[in-house]
């Protein structure tokens, strides 16, 4: 499921790359913020999974945000306020699927959202220290 976070971040690089001539105009935060968003739910459920919990169906970012916290996983902390930020279920949606979404909240710098992205995405590609056994008394 990380995979699929990562290549919707990667949309949404490439889109605001493709598209800076028109930074500043809603319709170019729309498709931005939609890609990233995704990112950041499938992030969350990636987290889950890796748990052993499985995701409920749920586009809300919020409510997966506090099942993750249940399991004490490390949340990075702008990727926290990325998630929370204006978002109650409604406004959740409405970010993303409501019509003229781009219009109806406040975004979140759309750099910002990236760089929480990628530090979250980070966090969860380094793999946890190996813990070096001692010898065995058995094996001499």
């Amino acid at each position: 499921m990380l995979w699929k976070a990562k290549a919707y971040l990667e949309a949404g690089l490439r889109l605001a790359a493709a598209s800076k001539e028109y930074e500043g105009d809603p319709a170019f935060y729309m498709p931005v913020n939609f890609l990233l968003l995704h990112s950041a739910e499938l992030t969350l459920k990636a987290m889950l999974f890796g748990v052993g919990e499985k995701p409920p169906r749920t586009h809300v970012l919020p409510r997966l945000l506090k099942l993750v916290d249940r399991h004490s996983l490390t949340v990075d902390d702008r990727f926290r306020f990325y998630v929370s930020h204006n978002q109650d279920e409604e406004q959740s949606m409405i970010m993303r699927y409501g019509p003229n979404a781009s219009q109806q909240v406040s975004w979140v710098n759309y750099l910002f959202s990236i760089g929480a992205l990628q530090a979250q995405i980070n966090t969860l590609e380094t793999p946890p220290p190996y813990k070096v056994l001692s010898p065995s008394p058995i094996c001499g």
